[in-house]
């Protein structure tokens, strides 16, 4: 078609060359270039996805309702999605927030989201300030940036968008209107659509609204969201099914210490095309399988490491550590390296990776070793639990190694971790064992309290005499010895020799003020399948 569509502009036949490029878009609405031309020539209109958006007049009634003590509030957040056949998608933002106090005044300068800068593009609608005067104010400028790591050694795709606004005052309403759309010639995960929209936050919602329109020879499966008040409508329409979502007058979920993660204290929507977990773990599958082939090297190590040991126990062990202490931390999760591994020989080679290539690396040697493994897919503690349906690839977050005649977990990227010491991050941790396109849905094991323990002495000699002065010099002896979870957190803090003593120092001085280390030895850090040992003499002047 666009072939035709250029021959017909070099023939001067303007309006076929666009009813044609018009064609191309609605067949293949990720085509970038062709997006581009259209906007260029044609003038701009609002898209019939912006349809749903809010009129101000309506948000900005709500202006002067009572602070009831909260800093900031969204009068109204709207999310229109709209999936195409091959799982890509458009969506419509709106979101209208207004700031209650000056530092929510200050912070609301800058409005920020985030998109996969090789995958999706980026449009900004409007943004704009609802002053108390009555006037309105356009954003200043806007502008991109990476929202790499690299004091994690993570690099991604994923960029953030920054909206920057004039002087904001209290009181003054924001609204910001863009869209973000999928670009990429194909679908990575082949026709997959997933997305999870919350409904609630830290700061009061008077209006939350979700609709996704999709193609209506689909099918899409949701959770039972618990949203309070939430309406829900499904219409149709041509060859299109419109969900629709919608909850008022959410109250703040106010933010209290060591409260769990949002997926447990927010309501939201979450949306799969997946049927069930067997047929997600069966792609899952088919996208990885490939990248568990080890080469020559690869098998040269692992008969290196294991030479001379009997038991699967011996080689589970030394491949484990091997990996862990040999592999550094290093994520490139750039497009569907986000989910997909590298393959194994790779990662051997460049000696880094990610938490899936560690778990790769780690089946695929253990698998070179006679010892059957799998990946699996993890949605780690720090992210909060979340709900068994709809199968979904939303959930999961990292990804570890499992054997099943041992019944045991190992988590690559737990650098100072023993094989038995599964981190606390992913301890009852929701999961989904893949097993080579036979999935099955799991809770990550949580060891009985007996086998983490910290078990601290502290022994001193009070008869010392006394000085001129008054003071005493208490002789004191000190030992500890870790097991499980804290183990791995005590062999960082004192692997390095020459540290010892300064934290020593620090870590006893809130139950001894004044103790002055003389002798620190440890046990062995390097070797991580030990428990830690740490014994110090020193003493406490008083």
């Amino acid at each position: 078609l666009k072939a035709l569509a250029d021959l017909y502009a070099l023939a001067g036949r303007k309006n076929e060359q666009l009813s044609l490029y018009r064609k191309i878009a609605e067949l293949k609405p990720q085509d970038k270039a062709i997006r581009d031309y259209l906007a260029h020539v044609e003038p701009d209109k609002p898209r019939a996805d912006e349809s749903a958006a809010r009129d101000p007049k309506e948000f900005l009634a709500k202006r002067n309702a009572p602070a009831n003590g909260q800093s900031r509030r969204t009068l109204s957040d709207l999310q229109v999605t709209t999936v195409f056949q091959n799982g890509l998608a458009s969506r419509f933002h709106q979101v209208v927030f207004q700031p209650l106090t000056d530092a929510a005044a200050a912070s609301a300068r800058q409005y920020a989201f985030g998109y996969q800068a090789d995958s999706e593009i980026v449009e900004l609608r409007s943004a704009r300030v609802f002053k108390k005067d009555g006037s309105v104010v356009d954003a200043s400028d806007t502008g991109d940036a990476a929202t790499d790591n690299p004091e994690m050694a993570m690099y991604t795709s994923q960029r953030a968008y920054y909206v920057n606004f004039p002087r904001i005052d209290v009181g003054d309403v924001v609204e910001v209107r863009y869209r973000v759309e999928d670009v990429a010639h194909r679908n990575a995960f082949a026709d997959y659509f997933g997305e999870v929209n919350y409904f609630e936050s830290e700061e009061p919602v008077g209006r939350a609204e979700y609709v996704l329109v999709t193609p209506k020879s689909r099918k899409f499966y949701f959770n039972k969201p618990r949203v309070p008040g939430l309406k829900t409508e499904t219409t149709e329409k041509g060859d299109q099914r419109v969900y629709r979502f919608v909850a008022e007058n959410l109250p703040a979920q106010n933010n209290e210490p060591l409260q769990p993660p949002g997926s447990e204290l927010f309501g939201y929507v979450h949306v799969s095309t997946y049927a069930s977990w067997d047929a997600m773990g069966k792609w899952y599958w088919g996208l990885v399988r490939d990248q568990f082939v080890a080469d020559d090297e690869v098998r040269r190590r692992v008969a290196s490491i294991t030479k001379g040991l009997t038991t699967p126990d011996e080689k589970v062990r030394a491949i484990y550590d091997y990996v862990v202490q040999n592999t550094r931390y290093v994520a490139l999760e750039f497009g569907i390296h986000g989910f997909k591994p590298y393959r194994c020989a790779q990662i051997f080679a460049r000696g880094f990776g990610d938490c899936k290539d560690k778990a790769t690396l780690i089946v695929s040697m253990l698998r070179e070793a006679g010892i059957p493994a799998t990946i699996v897919i993890v949605r780690t503690q720090m992210r909060g639990d979340f709900g068994t349906e709809p199968a979904s690839l939303s959930p999961f977050d990292h990804a570890i190694a499992y054997v099943p005649s041992l019944d045991l977990y190992l988590d690559g990227t737990a650098e100072d971790t023993g094989s038995r010491e599964l981190p606390a991050m992913d301890r009852g941790a929701l999961a989904l064992q893949i097993n080579e396109g036979t999935p099955k849905l799991v809770r990550l094991p949580d060891s009985a309290a007996s086998t983490n323990t910290t078990v601290r002495r502290i022994v001193a000699d009070l008869s010392g005499a006394r000085n001129d002065a008054g003071k005493s010099s208490v002789p004191v002896e000190f030992t500890a010895d870790v097991a499980g979870v804290h183990a791995p957190a005590w062999r960082r803090r004192y692997r390095n020799v020459s540290s010892q003593r300064d934290r020593i120092k620090e870590d006893l001085g809130s139950d001894l003020p004044g103790f002055e280390p003389k002798a620190v030895k440890a046990n062995d850090l390097t070797k991580i399948e030990e428990n830690v040992h740490v014994e110090a003499q020193g003493t406490l002047s008083s």
